[in-house]
């Protein structure tokens, strides 16, 4: 075989192996996921038009290289209803091995918090709050997802649940 089509081979395989997801991970050419978790949940306004919060998450890239994150989806339910959702379309970069904070803001409207509040007086037990996200990230071995859901306890309940 000549050495022109060995190094085309060569160069061929080595284009499959880096293209295919399963193959990378195998050989360990993939981006480690980065850590999620909620640092705080900060209750921005509470009055008659709705209740305005910003979830703040620390994402901790354990990547030797940056992460780009693309883009962050994210819903919030409290006592089994669903509160909205929200997106973040600004990328952000994740330096490599570092924590980044991200404040996610989010509304709560009017209809939605009379429906939780009323649960909640109806069960006074512990009123907690869960994020769900998913982000979009673009990693140096390609692009990768990752789901994160976190709750916190923003009102103790009465009844010692």
């Amino acid at each position: 075989m000549s050495a022109k089509k060995l190094l085309l081979g060569f160069a061929a395989s080595l284009t499959l192996l880096v293209s295919c997801t399963y193959l990378r991970q195998l050989v360990g050419l993939v981006a480690d996921k980065p850590v999620v978790k909620i640092i705080d949940v900060d209750v921005k306004s509470f009055a008659i038009n709705g209740i305005e919060l910003v979830f703040v998450i620390d994402i901790m890239n354990p990547n030797s290289f940056a992460v780009d994150v693309d883009r962050l989806d994210y819903q919030v339910q409290g006592l089994g209803v669903e509160l909205g959702r929200g997106s973040m379309l600004e990328p952000v970069v994740l330096n490599s091995s570092s924590h980044t904070e991200v404040r996610l803001p989010f509304s709560i409207n009017p209809e939605a918090a009379r429906q939780i509040f009323k649960r909640y007086l109806l069960n006074p037990r512990d009123l907690k709050l869960k994020l769900l996200a998913q982000l979009f990230l673009n990693t140096a071995f390609g692009k990768m997802d990752l789901q994160f859901q976190e709750e916190r306890t923003m009102v103790k309940g009465l009844n010692g649940s």
